[in-house]
């Protein structure tokens, strides 16, 4: 949209006036035959909401806004398909240093009526205008830096953000997976303590089966029991039976030692196999020390390498935004040299001034674990 299609129209309602109300836009609007869903945001834009009026260079680019369908930056909806922190940035395309399109355009339009002003001998006009711009211009150029700032800020809000749910589920992970070995070992130790109980049963069944029913006989128990049977054949029944007798005691106590002796290795070979079985336990509880130390090992060493790969994004990240500033400064001031903007001049309290090193605020990190 050029100032000479719409210079006609703003002379007309505005009888003459270098100015319009912001009431009369839609009218303008209407006779440029050009639709808008919302021309006052245009207008706000603009004139960065300042008064309820608007020139003739600013309704150009109203109109050319108005007729290209742009919507303010604000309006649009921005959606980050890919988080990366450190990809590469430039603000130098097209030796202007906005993405901005609404304000590209009123710069446009005010460039444009500068120099018509100039060809018409408007100087005092065209003054005005240039001062606009380059106000504009020195307006935009901190509104990047500010808008870089604040990035540059939520850029490190989202590497801690990212560096927290990584650390929660690395230790979710290595909570379930220890979780998962203790559990394992419990039932190791149940099994095998099954096991030796199973053992035990087996044994004292086995013993009971073993369990001698009549003595190891002696030989003067054998003598006497010979001598028992040549007196009853000999009809000496009174003599048998005092022999039969003693030799009953003497059957009952060689049956007594023969079963303590029994007895005796029966507690003998059941200790040594609890004592084996206690070896085993032992060695199983080893293995299991063992293995929770390779993994109290294993999750601190999986730790030290996340918070050093960490460390090394903050770094790179560090340096990029610092490469960053100095490449937009380095533009502005060259921008400024060359005349087509002003120098900034940020007050000593702004964050233009700041060094964007905020490894600081990430300090508490190196004790999260």
């Amino acid at each position: 949209m050029a100032t000479k299609d719409v210079e006609p129209v703003f002379l007309q309602l505005s009888n003459g006036s270098s100015t319009l109300s912001v009431n009369q836009l839609p009218e303008l609007l209407e006779k440029m035959n050009i639709t808008h869903d919302n021309p006052n945001v245009l207008v706000s834009k603009v004139t960065n909401g300042v008064g309820d009026k608007f020139n003739i260079a600013e309704a150009v680019a109203i109109c050319g806004l108005a007729q290209s369908g742009i919507v303010p930056v604000e309006e649009k909806e921005y959606k980050d398909t890919e988080k990366d922190f450190l990809r590469s940035r430039t603000y130098l395309e097209h030796g202007v240093v906005t993405q901005d399109e609404v304000v590209l355009q009123f710069m446009k339009a005010l460039e444009e009526h500068k120099k018509k002003c100039e060809r018409e001998g408007q100087y005092l006009e065209a003054r005005s205008t240039a001062q606009r711009l380059e106000v504009l211009k020195a307006q935009e150029a901190e509104r990047i830096m500010r808008e870089m700032d604040i990035r540059q800020k939520s850029e490190w809000d989202e590497a801690e953000a990212a560096f927290s749910v990584e650390k929660k589920q690395h230790n979710s992970l290595w909570d379930d997976r220890i979780e998962h070995y203790e559990q394992t070992f419990s039932e190791q130790v149940v099994r095998l303590q099954k096991q030796h109980g199973e053992q035990v049963d087996r044994f004292e069944a086995d013993m009971d089966k073993k369990r001698p029913q009549k003595p190891q006989y002696s030989k003067e128990l054998l003598n006497h029991r010979k001598i028992q049977v040549c007196l009853a054949k000999q009809g000496e029944y009174t003599r048998a039976q005092k022999i039969k007798n003693v030799a009953d005691k003497m059957e009952q106590v060689e049956m007594t030692e023969t079963c303590a002796t029994f007895d005796s290795e029966v507690i003998s070979k059941k200790n040594q196999l609890r004592a084996k079985q206690t070896q085993e336990m032992d060695a199983l509880l080893q293995r299991g020390a063992r293995g929770r130390d390779q993994l109290d090992m294993s999750r601190a060493q999986d730790i030290t390498r996340r918070q050093q790969r960490f460390k090394n994004i903050k770094n790179e990240l560090k340096n990029l935004q610092k490469l960053e500033i100095v490449h937009l400064e380095k533009f502005l001031d060259q921008q400024a040299v060359a005349g087509k903007r002003k120098a900034l001049n940020p007050s000593p309290n702004s964050t233009l001034n700041k060094s964007p090193d905020r490894s600081n605020s990430f300090n508490h990190l190196a004790l999260m674990h």
